[in-house]
C-alpha cells in the first residue's frame, strides 16, 4: 500500500485528490499538511499536520498543489528527507525553481504547472503548429480558474 501525503489539502485540487484517493486501490491518504487547520472533516486515521517533518514521515510520496511558499518549505525539507514528489503548484520564482532542480537530483519529481488533458493536447498542437509555421510568432494566453 502506497501512503500518500497531500500538501494544499484545503485547495480546490487538493480536495479533489483527497476525494479520488478514497476510492483508489493500493494507494491511501496517510497525511495532509496544513498551515492552520483543515477546512473539512477527514478520516481520523489520516495525520493532519502543521509540521512538515511529521507530515513527510507519515507518507511514501507527496502530492503538492499548494502555494509557492509552501512548496518551497516542502522542497527544503525534502533536501534532508527525500520523497518522490508530484508538484502542480504554480507561480514558483527563480529561487523555488532552483530548489526544485536541486531536489530532483536526489529524488523523483513530476512537476507540471497544469496537468489537465486539455492543456497537454494544446501543448502538442502548438508544438506542431510552430514547426509548420516558420517565421510566425505564436502567443498563448492562459485564463486561470477563479
Amino acid at each position: 500500500m502506497v501512503k500518500v501525503g497531500v500538501l494544499g489539502a484545503n485547495g480546490r485540487v487538493g480536495k479533489l485528490i483527497i476525494d479520488d484517493l478514497k476510492t483508489t486501490k493500493d494507494i491511501n491518504l496517510s497525511s495532509v499538511f496544513v498551515r492552520n487547520s483543515l477546512d473539512f472533516s477527514i478520516d481520523p486515521s489520516v495525520l493532519v499536520s502543521t509540521d512538515i517533518k511529521s507530515f513527510l514521515n507519515a507518507c511514501d510520496v507527496v502530492i503538492d498543489f499548494s502555494l509557492p511558499e509552501a512548496c518551497e518549505s516542502l522542497l527544503e525539507a525534502c533536501l534532508k528527507t527525500p520523497k518522490p514528489l508530484v508538484i502542480g503548484t504554480t507561480g514558483l520564482n527563480a529561487h523555488q525553481l532552483n530548489l526544485l532542480k536541486q531536489a530532483s537530483e536526489n529524488m523523483p519529481i513530476l512537476y507540471a504547472t497544469n496537468m489537465s488533458l486539455g492543456v497537454a493536447l494544446l501543448n502538442k498542437l502548438v508544438y506542431q503548429a510552430s514547426a509548420a509555421l516558420e517565421g510566425f510568432d505564436i502567443e498563448i494566453v492562459e485564463m486561470h480558474h477563479k
